[in-house]
């Protein structure tokens, strides 16, 4: 039986029970779209994601993999970088900062340079305002503080499992 609450954090995802509200034919959707999910946003970030669903939620979640992740980031008409790009925008725009916060961390695993970031948040402030542009700029920071530590965090492990391998 299915918990409410998700899969273990020690699930894959490819093992995590799925589209219990939505109709089946999304499922290759779901799929693709919890793939590219992963790669773009971090594992670690989607399994804190499905460890909070409520039966109220999940759907929503469900919803959010199979459309926005597989069907529109699944599509080839776009760069992953390019929707990143096209994200921060929308996302400072709605003052949605928890997901902008996310975002921006896509954003740099999908090769956006720190330059660009910069440049994108001047943008965000001439079109959205100067409360919005500030506000972007400290998400973005804590953002990229935290995408460089858990980068380094990586490196350091691989080094300490290649080192252990010898």
């Amino acid at each position: 039986m299915t918990d409410s609450k998700g899969p273990d954090s020690t699930d894959a995802p490819s093992k995590r029970p799925r589209m219990i509200h939505l109709p089946s034919e999304l499922g290759a959707l779901f799929d693709q779209g919890d793939s590219i999910r992963n790669e773009v946003v971090g594992r670690d970030h989607v399994e804190r994601s499905w460890s909070n669903v409520t039966p109220l939620t999940r759907p929503l979640q469900e919803m959010a993999t199979s459309t926005a992740w597989g069907l529109i980031w699944g599509s080839d008409q776009l760069t992953r970088k390019e929707r990143s790009i096209l994200n921060l925008g929308i996302l400072s725009s709605l003052n949605r900062m928890n997901e902008f916060k996310v975002h921006v961390k896509g954003a740099l695993n999908n090769g956006l340079k720190v330059e660009e970031l910069s440049s994108i948040l001047c943008q965000i402030m001439v079109y959205s305002g100067a409360p919005a542009g500030l506000e972007a700029g400290r998400v973005a920071q804590v953002a990229l503080d935290e995408w460089q530590e858990e980068r380094k965090r990586k490196r350091e492990g691989e080094g300490e499992e290649s080192s252990q391998g010898k």
